[in-house]
């Protein structure tokens, strides 16, 4: 019988870790600086807010090649943004990443999905800069991650008043699971959900073993053979 129950637990355990999950593992805020911008890793998707401008072309900026889109072709493979595109409004210099656009999703709808991920670790870069005076001061960009509206729990918050925020978050894929996140942009006259002006999310890279790590793991393997 304890046999059977050790078995039952031992199924249960690899049951739970091939469960669909999508955990956020850290989160980081600034002010928008090109510097910031990863380039290491793999690209899965990057795309830049180009207002009511042609989708055609590309941006580069931090090392980074940004896929322009706009109302018409915001759509791209493993990426729901906003439940589909409505509209974009230009506040500044069309093409570049630190204000030329704030895209927005249908009423009520800022989610941002991100599906058919491998199994691993990635960290995405969500943008926001907004010039329009209107709308100043106190405007943020609010993040939920892992959820579907504003109703869980706000993870990040940062200011996107002219130069614009960044937030940087790390998080992790199994069994093939849907990352969301949920975004709303704050302002002094009420709440917009989905306000974006580019996005990134890339894999992040294994580092390779140093040579003094090697060099510990053949000592220790040498002190292991000796002892046997």
């Amino acid at each position: 019988m304890k046999i059977k129950s050790n078995f039952a637990v031992l199924g249960s355990l690899l049951l739970a870790s091939v469960s669909a999950n999508a955990a956020l593992t850290s989160v980081t805020t600034s002010a928008y600086d090109a510097a910031d911008i990863i380039s290491t890793g793999t690209q899965i998707v990057a795309l830049n807010a180009t207002g009511a401008g042609t989708a055609t072309g590309t941006t580069t900026e931090g090392g980074v090649t940004w896929t322009n889109f706009n109302a018409a072709s915001a759509a791209t493979a493993g990426v729901s943004l906003f439940g589909g595109v409505t509209s974009n409004s230009t506040v500044g210099t069309a093409g570049g990443l630190t204000a030329s656009a704030v895209f927005n999703g249908p009423a009520n709808n800022g989610l941002l999905a991100f599906s058919g991920l491998a199994d691993g670790n990635y960290v995405v870069q969500l943008i926001l800069s907004d010039l329009r005076p209107v709308l100043l001061p106190n405007d943020t960009l609010d993040v939920y991650f892992d959820d579907t509206n504003s109703a869980g729990t706000l993870d990040a918050t940062v200011d996107v008043e002219g130069v614009g925020g960044m937030i940087t978050a790390n998080f992790s894929i199994t069994g093939g699971a849907t990352q969301n996140i949920y975004l709303v942009q704050s302002t002094a006259v009420g709440d917009f959900d989905g306000g974006i002006s580019a996005f990134q999310v890339r894999t992040v890279p294994v580092p390779e073993p140093s040579s003094t790590a090697l060099l510990g793991l053949g000592g220790l393997a040498l002190i292991l053979r000796r002892r046997k």
